[in-house]
């Protein structure tokens, strides 16, 4: 994790541990997961936070699915049995299938929306041939890696990168959760949204109504990865979820305080 980044979110969790402390919550669950899984300096990292008064926990790709799985579905009506669900963050992409004869199993892929941009262009604005470069390593990784998953599932969309997508759609000058969650979109409207956001300087990018600012830079990898999800699974439509690991979170503690047998952290 890079210094600068590693700062920005300290802080963030910072002003968290001190909301919780003037609302009184003393018990809570932090976790961590791809940037962490990987990061050469977790131990410094963890013990910064540590030093705050919040015990990060990193979770494995499995149990980020597994919680992924249980949020994102929540409060979906789905066409059939079976889910395969796809979570784009800024390190990984969990690729989870869910129920019916998708069956139940999931993988961490190394494709995320900064991953990529730094990769292919960490200096600058991807141009074509960056985005070409890009496209082509997440087939390749998809091929790889997502061999088994079954193709004639609904597809459901979560973080940051589908959300931003569906707010984009509905334009939204402040993000609306409820709005988002369930919303689907076509590819069609997503290659639309694409070629708009690629072809917009930053500073322009920024300004897009639904598009938060700190996303501008990340955006257009990330709709790299989710173009090449669907054209993966051979779909046209993806449901969007605006819940995930987080909501997940919550649904388990919510189900260990009803059943006190059950242990969580």
């Amino acid at each position: 994790m890079q210094s600068a980044a590693a700062g920005r979110t300290l802080a963030a969790l910072g002003r968290i541990k001190d909301d919780l402390s003037r609302r009184g919550i003393t018990r809570f669950r932090a976790v961590g997961t791809e940037a962490l899984r990987l990061a050469s300096n977790r131990g410094d990292f963890l013990g910064r936070a540590q030093a705050l008064g919040i015990e990060v926990e990193v979770i494995s790709g499995v149990e980020e699915a597994r919680l992924s799985r249980r949020g994102g579905l929540s409060g979906l009506r789905l066409a059939g049995s079976g889910a395969v669900l796809a979570d784009v963050g800024g390190g990984s992409s969990e690729l989870i299938a869910a129920g019916g004869g998708a069956g139940e199993r999931a993988v961490s892929l190394p494709l995320g929306c900064v991953r990529l941009r730094e990769r292919f262009s960490p200096d600058r604005e991807p141009g074509l041939a960056d985005l070409s470069r890009m496209r082509e390593h997440c087939r390749t990784v998809l091929e790889k890696s997502a061999a088994g998953f079954p193709r004639a599932f609904a597809l459901v969309g979560l973080g940051g990168t589908f959300t931003t997508l569906a707010s984009i759609e509905l334009r939204l000058a402040v993000y609306d959760g409820p709005r988002v969650h369930g919303r689907k979109l076509t590819g069609e409207e997503i290659e639309k949204i694409y070629l708009r956001l690629r072809d917009l300087s930053p500073p322009l990018r920024r300004r897009v109504p639904g598009l938060e600012p700190s996303r501008a830079d990340v955006i257009v990898p990330g709709v790299v990865i989710v173009q090449s999800i669907m054209a993966r699974f051979g779909t046209v439509l993806v449901t969007i979820s605006d819940r995930g690991l987080l909501f997940g979170m919550l649904e388990e503690r919510a189900a260990a305080a009803r059943d006190p047998s059950r242990s969580l952290p």
